[in-house]
């Protein structure tokens, strides 16, 4: 009995061993984000093609009392992963850092900035700019890269700075 239980923790932690090595060479392999943000929300009508489901402002725990004056918040497929997407035009620079803020835990007061979060399983990328700020969340880090890119082909603004 005890021969079997050695043997199954031993197998474990070469299964999380596995994952870990995985992950890690997913990660040195990801392509690099080339931030960008939008500025209008008519630039994500690109995407339509690839909308699976429609979001509603409330499915974005971070919004909290803040009130935009445009968004687009829609879960997209791209080559066969979902991703979803909470882009937002505030009425101010101040909510859009407020924003950033509770999504981040981040306080700046730079006019445009990015912050990128990689996990296991889940990525997320939160780029603003001025009034206008969009989040993506996904999968792993390889393919969520190359999406978000994907995503922010068409944005004309470049953003330069992490916060």
């Amino acid at each position: 009995m005890k021969k079997r239980i050695r043997i199954l923790a031993i197998v474990c932690l070469l299964l999380v061993l596995v994952t870990f090595v995985i992950n890690a060479i997913s990660c040195s392999m990801a392509e690099d984000i080339h931030y960008r943000c939008f500025n209008a929300i008519d630039d994500f009508s690109r995407l339509e093609s690839y909308v699976t489901k429609e979001l509603q402002i409330e499915d974005d725990r971070y919004i909290h009392d803040l009130i935009p004056v445009s968004s687009y918040t829609k879960e997209i497929v791209y080559e066969g992963n979902r991703y979803r997407i909470f882009a937002y035009i505030f009425e101010t620079p101040q909510d859009t850092l407020t924003y950033f803020h509770q999504e981040t835990g981040v306080d700046t007061v730079e006019e445009q900035g990015f912050l990128s979060s990689t996990g296991m399983f889940r990525s997320t990328v939160t780029v603003y700019s001025n009034n206008c700020l969009y989040r993506v969340e996904g999968g792993m880090v390889h393919r969520f890269n190359k999406a978000v890119n994907f995503i922010n082909r068409s944005f004309s603004n470049t953003v330069d700075g992490s916060v």
